[in-house]
């Protein structure tokens, strides 16, 4: 039987100490195994149920079948860490990016006034097509910024922020064009 603190420790050790964790524990129930087989073959050496020849070999199958066990679990519990990581990516970079919104609303209203007083003449197809232009452009980037945060290239915070921050001068631009005339 396993205790409850050999398996409170497996959960709680790093990938690579797991590993090692793995191979002592095999070690421990191999070593007993052949102390623990010379006594059950003393207390069975007159019984006709088991033969002696398989005990061994069905006690080293057990402590293999344990061993494999333990090794499925640390793999689920990697995967498990895994999902638990990507869900707070995603966590924390719609968060981040629901606190930028207001940027972004202010940051088409200020190019939205400059290509305004820009382009006066010409009705509205040109000033419309620029921005229409400027959101799929802006779109673009946020899907590419959040592939960047699921790689784990930029952080989720970075990623809300980015096409803010590669917008504003754009926005400058218009402005400064504005108040240049």
């Amino acid at each position: 039987n396993e205790s409850s603190s050999d398996k409170v420790s497996a959960r709680r050790l790093p990938q690579r100490q797991l590993a090692r964790y793995l191979d002592s524990l095999y070690k421990q129930v191999s070593a007993p195994l052949a102390f623990g087989i010379q006594q059950y073959e003393e207390k069975v050496s007159g019984s006709d149920k088991l033969s002696s020849e398989k005990v061994p070999q069905e006690a080293v199958s057990m402590a293999t079948i344990k061993v494999r066990k333990l090794k499925q679990q640390a793999a689920s519990q990697k995967a498990m860490r895994q999902a638990l990581k990507k869900r707070w990516l995603d966590l924390s970079y719609e968060y981040w990016k629901r606190t930028s919104v207001p940027f972004y609303a202010l940051l088409f209203i200020l190019i939205g006034l400059s290509l305004g007083a820009i382009l006066q003449k010409g009705g509205i197809g040109l000033p419309a097509l620029i921005s229409i232009a400027l959101v799929v452009i802006l779109h673009l980037m946020n899907v590419q910024a959040k592939k960047l945060m699921r790689s784990e290239t930029v952080s989720p915070e970075l990623a809300a922020w980015l096409p803010i921050l590669l917008f504003v001068p754009v926005a400058v631009y218009f402005l400064s064009r504005v108040l240049k005339k």
